[in-house]
C-alpha cells in the first residue's frame, strides 16, 4: 500500500482507484482468485471518477456504461476472487465508500461472477433523487450532467458461491441489490436500505 514514487516503471505501488483494477472496458488487471484490497476513503464511481482512472471510452452520452466490469470468477469455491475493504479482517470499523455519479447502471457488477467474496464496503450515491419518479425528486436521465446518482448498488445474475459480508448498501436511485438466478449465496452482517431484489 504505497504511493507511486513519481518516476520509473514496474514500481510496486497501490492503484489509485478501483477502475484501474476492473476498468469499464479493456482487460481486467486482476484475475480470478486474486484479492483486491480497497483502502479506506471515498471513491467516486462513474464518469469523471478520478483523473487518470476513468478510461477514454467513458462518455457523457453513455455514462450509464461507465462502471467497473464484472468481477472475474474465482477458480473454485475454495479459491474465490476477493474484493475487500482494508479493515475486513479487524472488525470493519471503517468501510471504503464507493459512490455512484453520472448514472452508472451499477457500482458492483457480478453478472456471471461465481466464487467471489465482497466484504467491508459502503456502496451508495450522493443524491436524494429517485430514478423514474413522477414527482420533483426524479433523477436527471436525459441531459448531462446527470448528477451524483447511480441506479443499482450491486447487480448479479447466473452467480454461485458468493459471500457478501459487512456491506452497507444505501441511498441508490433505484435498487440496493438487483439479483437473480443465484446459487449458494451467503449474506452476513449486511445492511441494505431501500429496495433489494434477490431471486
Amino acid at each position: 500500500n504505497t504511493a507511486y514514487s513519481g518516476s520509473g516503471t514496474n514500481q510496486n505501488c497501490a492503484w489509485k482507484h478501483p477502475f484501474v483494477a476492473l476498468p469499464p472496458d479493456g482487460s481486467a488487471r486482476i484475475a480470478g482468485g486474486n484479492t483486491l484490497i480497497i483502502g479506506n476513503g471515498s471513491y467516486k464511481m462513474g464518469y469523471g471518477a478520478s483523473a487518470g482512472a476513468t478510461p477514454n471510452s467513458c462518455d457523457t452520452n453513455w455514462s450509464y456504461e461507465c462502471m467497473m466490469q464484472a468481477i472475474p470468477s474465482g477458480p473454485s469455491s475454495s479459491q474465490p476472487t476477493k474484493i475487500l475493504g482494508e479493515e475486513y479482517s479487524t472488525g470493519c470499523s471503517a468501510k471504503p465508500e464507493l459512490w455512484g455519479s453520472q448514472r452508472p447502471w451499477a457500482i458492483i457488477d457480478m453478472d456471471g461472477s461465481s466464487n467471489v467474496e465482497v466484504q467491508c464496503l459502503e456502496i451508495t450515491d450522493h443524491s436524494q433523487c429517485v430514478e423514474s419518479h413522477s414527482g420533483s425528486i426524479t433523477c436527471e436521465r436525459n441531459t448531462y450532467p446527470y448528477g451524483d446518482w447511480a441506479s443499482i448498488g450491486l447487480r448479479a445474475s447466473d452467480s454461485s458461491n458468493v459471500l457478501l459480508k459487512n456491506l452497507d448498501i444505501h441511498g441508490l436511485a433505484h435498487t440496493g441489490i438487483h439479483a437473480g438466478r443465484l446459487t449458494n449465496w451467503t449474506i452476513e452482517d449486511t445492511k441494505i436500505e431501500g429496495n433489494g431484489w434477490v431471486g
